[in-house]
């Protein structure tokens, strides 16, 4: 298996995604992080 390196931003995406999309409905964020991490 490859180990995956990001760039250092990605972590601050990540944060402001889950924070967008918790503002849309309640749990949408913790959605999103199960996505992103079903992907990886």
């Amino acid at each position: 298996m490859h180990e995956l390196f990001f760039h250092p931003d990605v972590g601050n995406e990540i944060k402001a995604s889950y924070a967008w999309y918790q503002k849309q409905a309640a749990g949408l964020g913790d959605d999103f992080l199960a996505e992103l991490e079903s992907a990886y």
